[in-house]
């Protein structure tokens, strides 16, 4: 047990008085009953640790203790610095990533910063900075290195929240990325692929939408050309469109062709959002009513449907001709809308 003496006043008149302790130790016991303390009284439920001075076991009986008093509302936000760069006064230079891997189980997110130089290769990235290897992403952090966002957002990440990363963070929100399937570069199955070795594509894929991340580590400015598995995004390759919201401090606004190639600067990147947009478009089908049966129609107002089965079609006008019903359909797409296509829909049951 080592005391460290602090002389840090926080202008409240309390000074701050630490003690590191080094091994197992019954002050650990301490530490363990105070985190229960402070949970349960204060409505603490994070910890964010620079560092961990305690082994596997005491990081086990951590988590045993957030999850007691708030279970499925607990975090863990795990900072280090990378001890193996020669500018780190550690005796053992060792990345972190394996360093501390014992402990990454329990670990929530990763805040691994300071000394990790953000212009090495994917991999190095991958291996020695991203956690996705373990679950996990990381809040990248440039001490010394300078930070670049768009590789970042390969793995997941970006820069910890703050002023200069707020618009960053807020399209995330308004995107809807929490929702999302991640599908990264290194995937087999990665449904966008680019035309450059050195610029690579990473997938964050919706329903209706998915967001494409580009970053490059090409030696200048690069003209790149996107191969899109449209059906893998269940989108429509007819209509696709590949846009970038504009992002202060990240991007412009642009629209692309996605059969062109895309100019991609040197160590930099895009967001694009690829999409079927949907539009109106007119379908015939037979309808033949039964009193008994699955089908009905209703009209009026913004409710005009039809129903066959469990299946709906939402429609804003209605004709006849020839003995069939002609339907102007809303929110259609040829390459099928929440999950089915209208050509499929063939309704039979007899009656008057």
């Amino acid at each position: 047990m080592t005391p460290v003496p602090s002389n840090e006043d926080f202008d409240i008149g309390v000074v701050d008085a630490s003690i590191a302790t080094r091994g197992l130790s019954r002050w650990h016991n301490y530490y363990l009953e105070g985190l229960r303390w402070i949970m349960e009284y204060t409505g603490l439920k994070g910890l964010y640790l620079d560092g961990i001075g305690f082994d596997r076991e005491i990081m086990k009986r951590v988590t045993r203790v957030m999850y007691s008093v708030k279970p499925n509302d607990w975090y863990i936000n795990f900072h280090n610095g990378n001890a193996a760069h020669d500018r780190m006064n550690e005796p053992e230079k060792i990345t972190p990533m394996i360093g501390m891997m014992e402990h990454l189980p329990y670990v929530s997110q990763l805040h691994f910063g300071e000394q990790f130089d953000y212009s090495r290769a994917p991999d190095y990235w991958l291996i020695e900075m991203a956690g996705i290897p373990f679950g996990l992403v990381n809040e990248i952090r440039g001490t010394p290195f300078p930070e670049n966002l768009y590789r970042a957002m390969l793995y997941g990440g970006a820069g910890r929240f703050d002023a200069a990363r707020y618009d960053l963070w807020t399209y995330w929100d308004d995107f809807g990325i929490q929702d999302t399937e991640m599908i990264g570069y290194w995937q087999a199955d990665c449904p966008v692929q680019t035309s450059h070795p050195d610029v690579l594509a990473t997938v964050y894929k919706k329903a209706d939408i998915s967001l494409i991340a580009l970053a490059s580590w090409a030696r200048g400015d690069v003209n790149v050309t996107l191969t899109i598995d449209w059906a893998a995004l269940g989108l429509d390759p007819a209509t696709g469109t590949l846009n970038a919201t504009a992002i202060p401090n990240f991007q412009a606004a642009a629209a692309f062709d996605p059969m062109s190639p895309i100019l991609v600067q040197s160590d930099s990147g895009w967001l694009l959002e690829a999409e079927s947009p949907v539009s109106n478009a007119q379908a015939t089908v037979n309808l033949n009513f039964s009193a008994g049966g699955t089908t009905r129609i209703a009209t009026g107002g913004n409710s005009s449907s039809f129903v066959e089965g469990n299946n709906y079609v939402k429609f804003s006008s209605l004709s006849q001709a020839g003995g069939q019903i002609v339907v102007d359909l809303e929110n259609y797409n040829t390459g099928g809308f929440n999950g089915w296509c209208v050509a499929a829909f063939q309704v039979k049951a007899a009656g008057p």
